[in-house]
């Protein structure tokens, strides 16, 4: 069971408190948001990296980073 604080911008499983960089918080915040819908790679990264260049190298292993930090 997650809570995600989006006003303290944190996570957390049952008692646990899950240490999220900034930017793989505003991911998830993002995918949270958009439950059910698919995005687009641009999306993702207009929505997380809006003022930066950053390469589809960088989006993937955010999510890779995520994917481990969540479980199963």
């Amino acid at each position: 069971l997650f809570r995600l604080d989006a006003t303290e911008r944190r996570l957390w499983r049952k008692d646990e408190l899950i240490q999220l960089k900034p930017k793989q918080f505003d991911l998830l915040f993002y995918f949270v948001a958009n439950a059910g819908r698919v995005a687009k790679k641009s999306e993702l990264l207009d929505a997380v990296w809006a003022d930066t260049f950053v390469e589809e190298t960088t989006l993937a292993r955010n999510i890779s980073w995520l994917r481990k930090l969540l479980g199963d």
